[in-house]
């Protein structure tokens, strides 16, 4: 039961995956709070692609606003999770944030989802080219010398030329804390946290916790305004 003393202490103290309804939980409270707190600039739209071998109807297509100077797209594949970061309307460029290092090839599904699901290409657009830049060194944590990976891509879809870039933020070096650390980049594309902080929590091993106490900030803050009901089944 969500809330419940044993989910607690599985959420702060387990050394599983977060489930995917938690992300998700966590991902859409961050946009809507941050969209009812903005103060000056309006906030990322947040797009979330639930599976990349997802089918799309035309009704899922929604236009974004120029009001938006960035798109915020979570995505999932297999058992991991990573954020791009788009800036659709100046330089056309999806940068990955993936603290795996995943080839960026793996992306592309979602990437070409995202898009379509933003109508920023053609709904019928069946085919992409990927043109990788040459391979460069990365000095990643278990990788002394250095880790050899393409960390760009050119992608021509319709013509129209788009740039996915590798992003930098944390290194994941556990195999269960993508979720967390996904939350942790959300947070800071919305300005929740700051990314010095947010490194730092996965250095000391709070992050899982940083990431509940916010999820569950967020919960009773939505209660209190009405957006959201939380019901006590006790």
């Amino acid at each position: 039961m969500i809330g419940d003393s044993a989910y607690v202490k599985f959420m702060l103290y387990g050394k599983e995956y977060f489930a995917f309804e938690f992300i998700l939980s966590f991902v859409y409270l961050v946009a809507h709070l941050s969209h009812i707190e903005a103060s000056y600039a309006e906030p990322p739209f947040l797009q979330v692609i639930t599976y990349q071998s997802q089918r799309l109807v035309k009704d899922d297509v929604i236009t974004v606003s120029r009001a938006y100077k960035k798109i915020v797209g979570v995505f999932h594949s297999g058992c991991h999770y990573a954020i791009a970061e788009v800036d659709p309307w100046n330089s056309r460029t999806i940068t990955i944030y993936d603290g795996l290092f995943y080839d960026l090839s793996e992306w592309q599904k979602n990437v070409v989802l995202l898009l379509k699901k933003c109508n920023l290409i053609d709904f019928e657009t069946e085919r992409i080219d990927l043109v990788p830049d040459p391979k460069s060194k990365l000095i990643i944590p278990g990788y002394r010398r250095g880790k050899e990976l393409v960390n760009g891509y050119t992608i021509i879809i319709n013509n129209v030329k788009w740039r996915l870039i590798r992003g930098t933020f944390i290194v994941q070096t556990d195999g269960f804390n993508c979720g967390p650390i996904a939350c942790l980049k959300v947070m800071e594309l919305f300005n929740r946290i700051d990314r010095a902080t947010a490194v730092d929590c996965y250095k000391k091993a709070r992050i899982r916790k940083v990431v509940f106490e916010e999820w569950d900030y967020m919960v009773r803050i939505s209660d209190k305004h009405g957006s959201l009901t939380v019901k006590d089944t006790q």
